[in-house]
């Protein structure tokens, strides 16, 4: 019994005389676990700044959205924060019944940054129908984006952000029960050629024309005007796109209108337009780094 007391003396004894590298080491491994607790409460905060974005977004409250930017924002696309405000609130002018959805992935914290790797969709409706097909449209959009926070006056906000991925559909009339597809890579290189197609299934019983594009990203958007042609029975329509050169990110976009053939009162075959469909999806563009001489 005397010889374990006086070992655990022993041992004490070691440790109150236990040398400064070790306590450097105590030390460190102390500040690992207020590091992980300090992590912890930085995503808690950062998810809660996300919450707030979908939040303010959902009840059209811009001014309280705004503040959670800082004021040197920056986007992948050039898009300036007061572009991306009033963005949202043409998007609700024209859309009802809209709703914002963030879905995290992942938070990574360093310090007084972090990068949020997130899901974004949204789902609306149209306020009004369009040309004389019966209905309001329905808005689907789906993006991934990589948000990037900064710690100011010891509050999180979004810095800066880039989206990655994003595919926008808005359908009327029949084309809502009609599975279409916009296929288009996700990233190439500036100035190189690239397919952008549609492919349609279950139009056995309806006739289609479509539009293929593509333009830069930028605010206020342009499109250019559309030339429609005739899509196969095989229900696919391709067009070769050469990507620009100006160091812009691209929207690939067409335009879908279907039609059933109509009997009027002479005896004559018409068309008569039942259902439209808009698609645009994202096309990054990356720059060709330049020779000396350029």
């Amino acid at each position: 019994m005397k010889k374990k007391i006086f070992l655990l003396l022993t041992i004490l004894f070691l440790f109150a005389v236990i040398p400064a590298k070790s306590l450097d080491i105590k030390d460190k491994l102390a500040q690992i676990g207020f590091n992980l607790f300090t992590e912890k409460d930085a995503k808690i905060e950062i998810t809660k700044v996300i919450q707030k974005q979908q939040k303010y977004a959902n009840k059209q409250n811009y001014a309280k959205l705004k503040a959670l930017f800082t004021e040197d924002f920056a986007n992948y696309d050039g898009i300036t924060l007061d572009e991306y405000i009033e963005s949202i609130k043409k998007t609700w002018e024209i859309n009802e019944n809209l709703k914002f959805l963030t879905t995290i992935n992942s938070i990574n914290v360093y310090g007084n940054y972090a990068t949020v790797e997130a899901m974004d969709t949204a789902t609306g409706q149209t306020k009004d129908s369009y040309e004389k097909i019966d209905g309001k449209g329905e808005l689907t959009s789906t993006s991934n984006t990589i948000y990037y926070f900064k710690k100011e006056g010891g509050e999180w906000k979004i810095s800066a952000d880039m989206t990655y991925s994003e595919k926008t559909v808005l359908k009327y009339g029949t084309a809502k029960n009609i599975n279409i597809e916009l296929d288009a890579p996700e990233c190439v290189a500036a100035n190189s050629q690239y397919d952008v197609k549609i492919v349609l299934s279950d139009t056995d019983k309806e006739a289609a024309i479509a539009s293929i594009s593509a333009e830069p990203i930028q605010y206020p958007q342009i499109k250019s005007e559309d030339i429609f042609r005739s899509i196969k029975n095989d229900g696919e329509l391709e067009r070769v796109i050469t990507a620009n050169n100006d160091g812009k990110n691209e929207v690939a976009y067409a335009s879908i209108a279907f039609a059933k053939p109509v009997l009027n009162s002479e005896g004559q075959i018409s068309a008569s337009i039942n259902g439209a469909a808009f698609l645009a999806t994202r096309v990054n563009v990356i720059p060709k780094k330049a020779n000396k001489n350029e």
